[in-house]
């Protein structure tokens, strides 16, 4: 018998659905570790911001010219280089 055969996929997309997925969401499920990527891109630069289970926030922005500026937070809206 495979795994597979003894999932619901319903349940399982519900489950997922309400597991807190969206960058801004915290997981609403236990997890031991996650991480969690968002890229935005526009037409002067590239911006991904990173967080994980640690609280750590990373926010890489890249320029056009090849450069690129890395900043850190603990909650996301206050950045240090």
């Amino acid at each position: 018998s495979h795994k597979s055969d003894s999932l619901d996929s319903q349940d399982l997309i519900k489950h997922l659905e309400n597991s807190g997925y969206l960058f801004s969401e915290e997981p609403s499920i236990a997890f031991s570790s996650w991480f969690k990527r968002l890229t935005y891109d526009s037409l002067a630069n590239r911006v991904t911001t990173e967080r994980n289970h640690l609280n750590e926030w990373v926010k890489y922005t890249y320029a056009s010219d090849g450069t690129h500026v890395t900043q850190c937070s603990t909650d996301g809206e206050k950045w240090l280089r």
